[in-house]
């Protein structure tokens, strides 16, 4: 899984240091916490099936 920040095209590597510094952030949202939610659920799926 790719990650691209919403409305870019490009992934956070991909981007110059200044395109980095001038993103717009949002707060609303902690892809960490994201994340770990989704790879719980993945990972919780995966069991049952097995």
């Amino acid at each position: 899984m790719i990650y691209k920040p919403y409305g870019y095209d490009k992934t956070l590597a991909q981007m110059t240091d200044e395109e980095r510094e001038n993103r717009v952030k949002y707060d609303s949202v902690d892809s960490m916490r994201e994340f770990s939610k989704w790879y719980k659920n993945h990972k919780l799926s995966k069991q049952a099936i097995s």
